[in-house]
């Protein structure tokens, strides 16, 4: 596990929001280190996610993007596959606790999306 993740050891939550993950790696990493000590992983992902985001009347249940090689993290290049693949990461981590949440643009300030 990461430097980062120390920080996190020996403690609980009731509920975890993960806003920052892009790479199915760290999502997994901090998942798994989390699992036994909280209750709720809320997982931020994206609209992304969806294979067919012109189909309209997209839920839960649609298709979503893959990838063929599924340790890359170039994350620009495949944005949606690796947000679909976070998504797995948590839920295999904590199975029954994780709530996906898919939306479109998130800004604020300076942003240039």
């Amino acid at each position: 596990k990461g430097e980062g993740l120390k920080a996190l050891e020996g403690r609980t939550w009731d509920a975890v929001v993960d806003t920052s993950g892009y790479v199915p790696r760290v999502v997994r990493a901090s998942a798994e280190l989390l699992a036994p000590h909280v209750q709720h992983y809320t997982f931020v992902s994206s609209i992304s996610v969806y294979k067919e985001l012109s189909r309209q009347g997209l839920d839960e249940t649609a298709a979503v993007a893959t990838v063929e090689d599924t340790a890359t993290e170039e994350v620009e290049k495949h944005y949606g596959a690796l947000k679909a693949l976070c998504e797995q990461a948590a839920e295999a981590a904590l199975p029954g606790r994780v709530l996906n949440v898919r939306p479109g643009l998130i800004v604020g300030p300076d942003d240039p999306s």
